[in-house]
């Protein structure tokens, strides 16, 4: 985290020496979301809505170009440079929390009950007692039920109870950029998994990302064939004996690259 917030410091040193903003496949859209500022940043659904919007991003540029390029989005709200600054700090704080999150729910399946406890107190710790942490214990309730949802043996009942948990979601994704954004990645990857052909996968992205522009449907082919380079050299890294794999990294990986190697091996390992 504390190389995070560095490198957040040094996006102030590009902004201000005038590094043109980075070009994303959000380029051209508005930040999702809203902030509240009473008098300090109140950490409800419209920041949150803001930093899920980031994180869509997030692995399209270096970290120092992502971190300018979060700060240019927050100035164009009009926010001033304390505004700023604390925003990106509780930005920084929320990705904390989603990646201790995620390495909760990652646990081998068995004690879900001690698993939602130990989310409960994350919540309380990472978000205390705002409006966030109230909406994101909702989020994990509906998360609980929905893995005990596609546990279900019938297959209607299944789909009845999948549809009514995933009915709010969908409706509140349908009104901000990142929903429509995940809604269209979602499409492409089952058309993947169903084994589309090139052309039809082609047809699918500009029906799925018309309304973000040619601009943002290129710049989304060129992410989708950096990461399937990637997830190809972390495939070779995993055959590695482990202790060749630091000299590997180095020699295949760069500096942005490296950290998020341990995640991708473990959901490598999950996954076979």
């Amino acid at each position: 985290m504390m190389t995070r917030i560095r490198t957040l410091f040094l996006a102030v040193v590009l902004v201000a020496c005038g590094a043109p903003s980075a070009e994303t496949s959000l380029t051209g859209t508005d930040l999702d979301g809203a902030f509240t500022f009473d008098p300090a940043l109140v950490l409800d659904d419209g920041a949150r809505r803001a930093f899920d919007y980031a994180l869509l991003v997030e692995d399209e540029l270096p970290e120092a170009e992502f971190a300018a390029w979060f700060e240019a989005r927050l100035r164009a709200h009009d926010l001033d440079e304390a505004h700023v600054a604390e925003v990106r700090a509780a930005f920084e704080g929320y990705v904390d929390y989603r990646r201790q999150a995620a390495q909760i729910l990652e646990r081998p399946s068995g004690n879900r009950v001690q698993a939602r406890a130990d989310l409960d107190q994350l919540v309380t710790d990472a978000l205390g007692t705002t409006p966030l942490a109230t909406s994101e214990r909702q989020r994990l309730d509906r998360g609980f039920a929905m893995a005990d949802a596609l546990a279900l043996p019938d297959q209607r009942q299944r789909q009845a109870a999948i549809q009514a948990l995933t009915a709010e979601d969908e409706a509140q994704f349908r009104q901000t950029t990142a929903g429509r954004y995940r809604k269209a990645q979602a499409a492409i990857t089952e058309a993947k998994e169903a084994g589309a052909s090139p052309s039809e996968l082609a047809a699918i992205r500009t029906r799925q990302f018309a309304t973000f522009g040619s601009a943002a449907l290129a710049r989304l082919e060129a992410l989708e064939a950096r990461r399937a380079a990637f997830r190809s050299r972390i495939e070779a890294l995993a055959k590695v004996p482990e202790s060749e794999r630091a000299a590997r990294m180095i020699e295949q990986f760069s500096p942005d690259e490296r950290r998020r190697v341990p995640g991708a091996l473990l959901r490598l390992e999950a996954m076979n």
